[in-house]
Formats: structure tokens, C-alpha cells, sequence
């Protein structure tokens, strides 16, 4: 019997993006080869970053005083916050290259800190934009390199661990704002808030979920009105001459001005581009205008009360000045700002990024929780929302599991209480919910309030899934005890074939959660214990949307958590979804290297989905990349619904990348016209076995036969089996047949050998 066997070899590339994944990751500089040259050209870089950090603050302050801050802000806002938006749906990027919130923030934290006598007058020229956009960026740049120069005094090399961890969750508070899409953001905080209406109206004068629409319906008017201003722009700028050009911008702009004085001074040799660059930089004089909002316009908007809109925006807003005592060095990571978004202007309130709002709604109900009362129900809110609403997407996610929540159990005596299990075929999904906020004190960095968080929130609820993980493996095994301390669950635990363990949280904590490899050298991390995957419930609810399936759900959660152990990876829950989609996380290649990567952007086609599908554009959403076959194999095994369906269906995901599996199906094509060629020699069985990287459990065997062998298929299936666990040295195998005369057909058997 001749037998063919191939491996395939992990390529790297998906299916979607043209390029192959591995090129579109930055490698961090600390995993290239001259890592001193690196180290010394970082070191310089930012002792000159340091040297200029109190000089870039006293430009800002001199910019402000002679140029209105409030037109600075509102242009870079407008620019660098809000991408244009066409018939195909959003734009890749916004008009002012990097730019982020943060910025706008802190150059507001800084107009704060002068009196509105202080504030300059002049309307801002190109120039004076260029000068703004360069200095703040220099700053947050310069803030962060001077504590890239601490960590270089530091040599023990837990001590440098523990640095670098806190710097991450240090970037991530002074630059990282969305913890959700928008839609995820609105829905989610108006259930959590709504029970505590009462206490915050009777403390201050509104509700939570008013709060949230008077928000909600300054973004919304932001939108509109910058729609319309693009629009009016874009009718001007379609004028072939510069007499149309300037006479279309007053009918739009100044329908009460003439335009022949301004017509009679332009300079004749002036072409038509420079005329619109003018007319562009006239419409921007009025953008603070467009971030500013009148109480009675929103009341009317949203149908509140306007003394209701008043007390919201009286609660969110500074007056000019307000932080002139303030330590402008904590405005990086401690910005008031961010829970006080809004300046008060005396009949208006200004504010240039109202999606801050919904960045900081949870520090900013923190802030509202004023009473012991308040605080109170504001903690015990977060934890029922929290696992209610897991248990309900656990539910949603995996149509047909068995899902508990709060179940108590004991164990040497000791109580114990897990929030949600969840068990789908032979598959059990374990999940705490941790609602715990991170403190101000954690957000600076402080190194005890973060060691304290990544017990809390990471190393405990992995304990707790760990310890009930092991009593199901066991019970699986057969363990009378194990099985009689499970008795809690139900008695459907003893045919286990897998434990994915799952933390979720109301705050982002990703940045830290994601870091495995950095926690346990930083002794922050037990050694005995394995993290499960943790990411906020925001997040989960998107990687439940986008992936559907609720094999690939499970696959990806299972993976991900087995993947933040081999890799030190920098990227966001949404940047782990997007290479998931592209990869499966079959990275056995870069895996062997364990480099550090940087996923950063790899969310982009998601996030472009998300806000697309909410101003109204719907397109497909971002397709896990798989070959039609494949999905055919495991569309048909979840169809027909055997026990250890979910099982075979992980399996197959682990074992190849997309572009594996077109290789096998142009193998089995192969394999195929053997099998019919040679049908009358008994002695010669068509077969393929694939024996995936090593930290994957189970080889896969395809086995092509033609009709005339249909009848000894189970008893040649059984001898092939044995010969596959001997030949790839795994105590488990995964079989395919295929009759060569039901091609159409994805498989005419499907099942097990184990050893």
C-alpha cells in the first residue's frame, strides 16, 4: 500500500489583502539585529525630545496668546478627528496625518490654563495650524520619551519588565481613547446607566442616560454640520473660475456680503488654486462656530428640558482659566480634560471632539457618583450589568450551549463562584467578569495600583478558570470526585474534550491583559499559572459579530489565548481580530522566531466596517479568509450535529492557513485522479496526511477512494488511522473520506483514531 504524505509549510499570507500578513507586521526594533545601534539612536533621540520638553510648552502658550486657541482647536479638530465621508462609504483617514484625540485634548487642557483675557485674538493662518499640529505632537512625542530614558537606569531585568508594562498602560492613558465602536458605546452605557437615573438626577439635575443623549446629539450635530460645510465646499470648489469660485462662496458663506469688494482686490495673476486655498482658509475662521452648542438648540434636538440640557453642560464644561494652577505635566496623564470635555463661553458651550464623552463615560459617572450612596450602586451596577450581560452574549454567540451563570461550588473546603459556563458539543467555555475600574493612580502608572490591577482583573479570575478547568479535565477523565464537586453544573461535564477560559472587564484593560510573556518576566505572574484570554465586553461583542460562526468564535478565543503565550505582540483586541481574519492564527512560521510584533492597524477594514454600518453605509463585513471547501467540510459537520462536531470543526481551523488549505484541495484534486486510475489495485490507497506544527494536537488524514471501495471503507479507514498516529506521532488523528465518485459531496465519512 503506497501512501502520500505532505506537510504544508505556514506561507503567511491572506487571502484578503493581496500582500502577505507577514509584511504588513512591524517587527519591534528590540527583535532586529543590531539592537545597540538601535538603542543608542533611541537614547539620543530622546534626551533631544526631553531637552526641548519645556520650551514646546511655553510655544503652545505663546501660539494661544496671539492666535484665538479656540480657532486652533477647532481646525485641528475638524482636520485631524473627522474623516470625509462619500457614496462608498468613510474615508481611510482623516485630512490631517497624525493627529489623534489626545492631542486635541491636551491642546485644550492648555488653553485652559489661560484666562480668555489671555487668549490672542487672530484668526489662525496655515502657518499658525502647521505650528500647532507640529508642537503638540512634539509634546506628547517628548512626554513619552522622557520615561524611555528612566527604564534605561534600570538593569535588574524583572524590574525593566515591570517598566515596560507600566509604560504600555501609561501610552495607552495618554493616547488610546475608544474602548468600542460608537454604536457598542451608545447602546451599552444607556443599559448600564439607566438604573441609576434616579440617584443622579436627585444628586444633580439630570440622569445618566440624559447625559448620554445630550452627548450622543452633539456628535450628531457636529456631523451634520461638518457634512454640510463639506458639501457647500465642494460646490464652490467646483467653479471653473475664480469670479464663479468667489461669488458661490458668498452665496453659501456670507449671503449677506457682496463679493464684488473682495473680487476687486484679488491680485489678477492669482491663479484659481491659490483663490480657493483663501476661500478654504476664510470657511475655516468659522469652525469654532461649528463646535460650539447653544442649551436650546440641543433641548430642541433631543426633547429634554432645557434646564436639563443646562445642567448636563454646566457638569461638563470648564470656564477659561480653570486650569491655570494646574501642573501642566499632568495634563498627559491626567488631563481633566477628559472627563470635562466642554469650555463655557457664557451662552454657549464649546466643544471640539464630542466623541470624548463616550471615551471617558465611565471615569466621568465616577466623577458624578459624589455621594456614598451613589458610589455604591454605581459598584454594584457594574458588576450585575457585567455578568448579565455575558452570560447573554455567551448565549447569543453559541446558539444551542448550555449556559449557566453564577453557579456556587466548593472545592478542600473552601467556596468558590464562577459567573458564566458555557458548554457547546464537547467544548466548555469558562468566563469571569471582572467590573472593577482602574484607578486614576493605575492610569499614571503607579507601579503598586497596576500590580494590584493585574492581580485583580487578570491573574485571579485566571486562578479561579484555571481551578475549575482542571476538576472538568478530570471529571473527563473519569474522576469520581471531580465529577461529585461538579455536580453543581449539571451532570453534562464528563465528555470534555476542551477548556477555553475567557476574563472579560468593563474597563480596557487589553493592553496589559494581552501581555503574558511581559507579566510572568516581570514576576507579576505566578508560573504555574496560564492566563485565559481577557478583553472588554465591548470587545467581545464585536469579535461575536464579526466572526458569527460560533466555532470560529470559539476558535479564536482559544487561540488567542494560547497565542498571547508565544508571542510579546503590541495591537488592540480589534488588531487581534483583524490578523485572526487574514490568519486563523496559524503563524507557526513567525512563531518559531517569537519576535516582537506590532499588529497595530490591522483593525483597519473592522473599524472602517463599524463606522460605515453606522452613518448608514452597509457593506459586507471583513470575511474570515477560508477556502470554499473547508467550509463546506465544516458547515456539513455542524449540520449534521454528531457528538464532537465542534471538536473536528477546531481542529480543522488549526491546522492550516487559507492559503494551506487551497493547496490541499489542489492535492486531494490530484489525489483523486490517482484514485480512479489505479481503482483496480487493491494494493494502492490514495491518502494524504497533513501533520500540522507541533503545538497543534491533531494530524489529518484524507483518504480518496473510488466507488468500487465504498463497502471496506470503515475497515481501510481504521488500518489507514493506526498507520497515521504511528507515522505523525500524534495521539490523535482526524479522518476524511472521500468517495471519488461524490466529488460534489464534502466528505463521505469523517471522524477519529486516537491512540
Amino acid at each position: 500500500m503506497t501512501r502520500k504524505r505532505k506537510a504544508p509549510t505556514p506561507k503567511g499570507k491572506g487571502r484578503r489583502g493581496g500582500r502577505p500578513v507577514a509584511d504588513r507586521l512591524a517587527v519591534h526594533p528590540v527583535s532586529m539585529a543590531d539592537q545597540a545601534a538601535i538603542k543608542d539612536e533611541l537614547v539620543a533621540n530622546a534626551a533631544f525630545q526631553v531637552e526641548a520638553f519645556p520650551q514646546l510648552q511655553a510655544d503652545l502658550l505663546t501660539l494661544f496668546r496671539r492666535v484665538h486657541p479656540l480657532h486652533l482647536i477647532a481646525i485641528v479638530g475638524q482636520y485631524g478627528l473627522f474623516a470625509p465621508v462619500s457614496n462608498q462609504g468613510i474615508a481611510d483617514g482623516t485630512l490631517m496625518e497624525g493627529i489623534q484625540q489626545h492631542h486635541v485634548e491636551l491642546m485644550q487642557a492648555f488653553a485652559l490654563a489661560l484666562s480668555d483675557a489671555e487668549w490672542g485674538v487672530s484668526p489662525a493662518t496655515p502657518k499658525d495650524v502647521e505650528q500647532a499640529v507640529d508642537t503638540v505632537k512634539a509634546l506628547a512625542d517628548a512626554f513619552h520619551a522622557r520615561r524611555f530614558l528612566e527604564a534605561e537606569n534600570v538593569e535588574e531585568k524583572s524590574e525593566r519588565y515591570r517598566l515596560m508594562l507600566r509604560e504600555k498602560i501609561r501610552l495607552h492613558t495618554q493616547m488610546i481613547r475608544n474602548w468600542g465602536h460608537f454604536g457598542q458605546v451608545v447602546d451599552i452605557t444607556r443599559r448600564l446607566y439607566l438604573p441609576l437615573d434616579p440617584l443622579l438626577r436627585e444628586a444633580h439635575g439630570f440622569a445618566g442616560t440624559e447625559l448620554i443623549s445630550v452627548a450622543k446629539a452633539m456628535l450628531d450635530l457636529h456631523q451634520k454640520r461638518s457634512s454640510a460645510r463639506f458639501q457647500q465646499l465642494q460646490r464652490v470648489f467646483a467653479e471653473q473660475t475664480v469670479r464663479g469660485a468667489v461669488s458661490r462662496y458668498y452665496a453659501l458663506f456670507m449671503p449677506s456680503e457682496d463679493p464684488a469688494p473682495f473680487l476687486a482686490m484679488l491680485p489678477a495673476e492669482w491663479p484659481l488654486d491659490t483663490v480657493r486655498q483663501r476661500l478654504l482658509a476664510h470657511a475655516d475662521t468659522q469652525l469654532a462656530r461649528q463646535a460650539s452648542y447653544a442649551p436650546d438648540d440641543l433641548a430642541a434636538t433631543t426633547g429634554l428640558p432645557a434646564g436639563v440640557v443646562n445642567a448636563v453642560l454646566g457638569a461638563l464644561a470648564f470656564a477659561p482659566g480653570a486650569l491655570a494652577s494646574m501642573d501642566r505635566e499632568h495634563l498627559f496623564l491626567g488631563n481633566p480634560v477628559w472627563t470635562v470635555p466642554a469650555i463655557d463661553l457664557g451662552s454657549d458651550y464649546f466643544v471640539p471632539a464630542p466623541q470624548s464623552i463616550f471615551s471617558f463615560i465611565h471615569a466621568i459617572m465616577r466623577r458624578l457618583a459624589t455621594t456614598p450612596e451613589l458610589k455604591k450602586a454605581l459598584e454594584r451596577r457594574r458588576a450585575e450589568f457585567l455578568e448579565t450581560e455575558l452570560a447573554e452574549l455567551l448565549a447569543e454567540a453559541l446558539p444551542g450551549a448550555q449556559v449557566q451563570s453564577d453557579i456556587a461550588w466548593s472545592l478542600d473546603g473552601r467556596r468558590y463562584q464562577t459567573d458564566v459556563v458555557a458548554k457547546l458539543d464537547r467544548v466548555v467555555v469558562i468566563a469571569e467578569a471582572k467590573s472593577a475600574a482602574l484607578t486614576e493612580a493605575a492610569l499614571r502608572g503607579a507601579p503598586e495600583r497596576v500590580r494590584k490591577h493585574v492581580g485583580e482583573l487578570i491573574v485571579e479570575p485566571s486562578q479561579q478558570s484555571l481551578r475549575l478547568a482542571g476538576l472538568i479535565e478530570r471529571a473527563s477523565g473519569g474522576d469520581a470526585d471531580a465529577r461529585a464537586i461538579l455536580t453543581p453544573f449539571g451532570d453534562d461535564f464528563f465528555d470534555v474534550d476542551e477548556v477555553v477560559r475567557l476574563s472579560v472587564t468593563l474597563d480596557d484593560f487589553s493592553i496589559i491583559a494581552s501581555s503574558e510573556p511581559e507579566l510572568r518576566l516581570a514576576g507579576w505572574l505566578p508560573e504555574d499559572v496560564p492566563l485565559g484570554c481577557t478583553m472588554g465586553i465591548a470587545d467581545l461583542a464585536a469579535v461575536v459579530e464579526i466572526l458569527g460562526d460560533p466555532a470560529r468564535i470559539i476558535h479564536y478565543l482559544a487561540e488567542r489565548q494560547r497565542i498571547q503565550k508565544t508571542l510579546q505582540i503590541l495591537g488592540d483586541e480589534m488588531d487581534f481580530l483583524g490578523f485572526y481574519l487574514e490568519t486563523g492564527f496559524n503563524i507557526a512560521a513567525i512563531e518559531r522566531n517569537r519576535p516582537r510584533l506590532s499588529i497595530s492597524g490591522m483593525s483597519a477594514e473592522i473599524d472602517r466596517w463599524f463606522i460605515n454600518r453606522e452613518i448608514g453605509r452597509m457593506q459586507p463585513p471583513p470575511r474570515f479568509a477560508i477556502d470554499h471547501y473547508f467550509a463546506k467540510v465544516m458547515d456539513a459537520v455542524r449540520r449534521h450535529g454528531e457528538p464532537g462536531w465542534l471538536t473536528i470543526t477546531l481542529d480543522l481551523l488549526r491546522a492550516f492557513d487559507c492559503d494551506e488549505q487551497a493547496e490541499v484541495v489542489k492535492s486531494l484534486g490530484q489525489l483523486r485522479k490517482e484514485a480512479i486510475r489505479r481503482r483496480n489495485d487493491r494494493e494502492r490507497t490514495a491518502t494524504l496526511l497533513v501533520t500540522p506544527p507541533a503545538n497543534r494536537r491533531t494530524a489529518i488524514l484524507f483518504h480518496v477512494y473510488p466507488q468500487e471501495y465504498a463497502a471496506e471503507r470503515h475497515q481501510l479507514g481504521a488500518k489507514l488511522g493506526a498507520w497515521a498516529l504511528e507515522t505523525s506521532g500524534r495521539h490523535r488523528c482526524l479522518m476524511i473520506g472521500r468517495d471519488t465518485s461524490r466529488w460534489h459531496e464534502p466528505y463521505s465519512y469523517i471522524g477519529f483514531a486516537e491512540a
